[in-house]
């Protein structure tokens, strides 16, 4: 209390334990010396932080996302301590198991368990006078299969009079769905991807003869096809009888 109330006089000791005042903050310690003949010492004194409060934060994957395609995500790790500050972090995947302590970032890159579906990471941080939070976490839905499909132009029909036709889609993904699809004529050209729905209207590329077209898909968690599907069919001029 900075030597405004002292204890009773005990027998000097190289080391004594000492009860700092009550609540978190700067603690000053003083203290006096008598020697055999009664004569008393200057004040001395030294200050010490107390902190009994343990951090707060929070642990998001990849910014909050619902879907990753890959099992190497970023963690973003707001943690605060009033007093001593964050100065550690450590992860888990159960909330009972954890890694080793790591210094305190603000981000940091982390590689989930293996195999598809949802994974959840759990994160706690520690001070500098060694208070623990509370385990905190966050879910994510591992997705790196593409989706499956196919295409069929006009049902299936093998032959048109009109470059105008219905694209008839069929794609399943098991863990994010399929969310978009794109079309082509030749392969190599895309149309802008746009939102999965099981038909489409597309134009045939201008002249007579079979005509291709090929479809891509896309899943939730931006996986796409690498096998471009798709479905012919033969482009005819109507005859007039």
């Amino acid at each position: 209390d900075g030597g405004a109330n002292w204890s009773e006089w005990r027998p000097f000791a190289f080391k004594d334990t000492w009860a700092l005042t009550a609540g978190d903050g700067v603690k000053t310690v003083s203290a006096q010396f008598k020697d055999a003949a009664g004569l008393s010492s200057a004040i001395v004194s030294d200050t010490i932080t107390l902190d009994m409060t343990e951090p707060t934060g929070s642990v998001s994957i990849n910014g909050g996302a619902l879907y990753a395609n890959s099992r190497s995500v970023t963690l973003g790790l707001p943690a605060s301590d009033g007093l001593s500050g964050v100065t550690y972090m450590r992860f888990g995947t159960d909330g009972s198991n954890w890694g080793s302590w790591r210094a305190y970032t603000a981000s940091t890159t982390y590689t989930l368990p293996s195999g598809e579906g949802t994974r959840t990471v759990y994160a706690q941080f520690k001070d500098g006078a060694g208070n623990v939070s509370a385990a905190v976490s966050d879910s994510i839905i591992v997705d790196g299969t593409p989706p499956d499909g196919g295409i069929l132009i006009n049902s299936g029909a093998a032959y048109t009079t009109s470059t105008a036709v219905t694209l008839n889609l069929d794609a399943t993904d098991g863990v994010s769905g399929v969310s978009q699809m794109c079309f082509s004529s030749d392969g190599n050209s895309y149309s802008a991807w746009q939102a999965y729905q099981s038909t489409a209207s597309w134009n045939l590329a201008s002249g007579e003869g079979i005509k291709l077209v090929y479809a891509k898909f896309r899943d939730g968690a931006g996986n796409a096809t690498t096998i471009y599907y798709n479905d012919s069919i033969a482009l005819g001029t109507p005859v007039t009888i």
